[in-house]
């Protein structure tokens, strides 16, 4: 289950800080009274994102490795075909690098 940047911050916040640092289970708790319209988070998720935030002090996800993005959608199919009606000569591979997609996703 992936939380949005606002919901990670409020996280944070129901935590607590200095005197006054509430367990992984209080904020769990009150964090899914606070969210009811999502689905529960755990106190491990809890433990995780202050670690996280201990660690490299930010809460956004760290980058990932491995296989690029693809064209799931029909706003980005839209962009990259957009790309070949104003260059025809584009290649897939620069195409694709140019919207952060696999060339496998590039729609020909």
């Amino acid at each position: 289950m992936h939380l949005s940047e606002r919901e990670l911050i409020t996280l944070l916040m129901i935590r607590g800080y200095g005197d006054r640092i509430r367990s992984y289970e209080e904020a769990a708790n009150l964090f899914n009274d606070t969210f009811p319209n999502r689905p529960p988070i755990a106190e491990s998720t809890v433990q995780k994102t202050v670690c996280c935030f201990k660690q490299f002090g930010f809460i956004k996800d760290k980058p990932r490795t491995g296989r690029p993005k693809s064209a799931t959608n029909e706003e980005k199919s839209v962009e990259v075909m957009q790309s070949f009606t104003e260059n025809q000569y584009i290649s897939v591979p620069k195409a694709a690098q140019e919207h952060g997609i696999s060339t496998f996703s590039v729609p020909t």
